[in-house]
């Protein structure tokens, strides 16, 4: 077993075996484990939990497999014929506030403030496999763990380099919620000439209300309602280049957002929100819309004394000059369309 420190997430990683080909970069890594936390968060204030495993690790994968090609040296981007994790299992744990034992995690990955922007990870992972997947949720204020068992993902390629390879898997998704199972169907053409695969997705009220309470405290607003549909096809074709598409129609209804600050004054609010996608491409950055319904929103805005609206995060430094130098009240305007 080979332990060490990872300083970008502040963890320990403990790794079985590792099998590394270099004339066919194929690395394989068996009982790849990070720890968690050594100090986890203090539970908010609640019954005593027995849900808390601190012996247990906060990600392990039995088996990672990676197949990379020569093409990652050359376009000094990651090409890869094949990734493949199995036995995946996942352990989180919310201690209530919306707080989880992974922020610390999160902090360490935060983007530096007021760093260059630079340009986008190019990258080309085809034939992605995930199988035989678990996650364990620890709620310790509500006293009890939502378990996700039996979670396979496989998805054909995602891509965002000109790079034609073998695809030989076809996007599906499949688990067990508290025993509930879901599944999902793909229809495919992979020995056509441009490998054509689509896949759909479908929700029917899915009410939102429920899962509110894990939403981190950090965000920067806070949704209090909201109910979504959806029927969405997700397109995967390789002509002339790899392209991963999205087409139909998103909906949001009964949704209202509310401002972090004391008093959680409502900031926005609709009845329905419709959103029809025509080609809309997430990995090249592209967005086509055919058609964006709205039906009774509202919306309450405020300047504070300093000139800073409400729409912006809390600890923004950007506020709008004021030109009535006599005019130092805060103003509040609401606008219904």
């Amino acid at each position: 077993m080979k332990k060490r420190s990872l300083k970008k997430l502040g963890r320990q990683l403990t790794v079985g075996a590792v099998d590394f080909r270099p004339w066919s970069l194929e690395l394989t890594l068996s009982e790849l484990a990070i720890a968690k936390a050594a100090s986890p968060p203090a539970p908010a204030a609640g019954p005593e939990s027995s849900l808390l495993s601190p012996g247990a690790p906060q990600l392990k994968i039995a088996r990672l497999y990676i197949d990379a090609e020569m093409q990652s040296l050359l376009r000094f981007a990651p090409v890869a014929d094949a990734i493949e994790a199995d036995g995946l299992a996942l352990s989180l744990t919310h201690p209530g506030q919306g707080r989880y034992d992974v922020d610390d995690i999160l902090a360490r990955l935060k983007p530096v403030a007021n760093a260059p922007a630079s340009d986008p990870l190019r990258f080309a992972l085809y034939n992605l496999v995930l199988s035989d997947g678990q996650l364990d949720f620890a709620d310790l204020p509500a006293g009890r763990t939502p378990v996700v068992r039996d979670l396979r993902l496989s998805l054909p390629f995602l891509s965002n380099l000109r790079a034609r390879r073998e695809v030989k898997t076809s996007p599906h998704l499949a688990f067990r919620l508290n025993g509930s199972r879901f599944d999902t169907a793909a229809v495919g053409t992979p020995f056509s000439q441009t490998h054509k695969t689509d896949a759909t997705l479908a929700l029917r009220g899915l009410d939102l209300r429920p899962y509110l309470a894990y939403r981190p405290e950090s965000l920067p607003f806070r949704l209090d309602s909201a109910v979504l549909h959806a029927d969405i096809k997700l397109a995967f074709e390789q002509a002339p280049g790899t392209v991963v598409r999205l087409s139909g129609t998103a909906t949001a209804e009964q949704v209202r957002l509310l401002e972090t600050r004391a008093g959680r004054r409502e900031l926005l609010a609709f009845d329905w929100l419709e959103v029809g996608l025509d080609d809309v491409r997430p990995l090249e950055r592209k967005v086509k819309l055919s058609a964006v319904t709205l039906s009774a929103p509202t919306l309450n805005m405020s300047r504070d004394w300093a000139g800073r609206l409400n729409l912006l995060p809390p600890g923004d430094k950007f506020a709008i000059k004021n030109g009535a130098t006599d005019d130092s009240t805060e103003r509040a305007v609401g606008q219904k369309m």
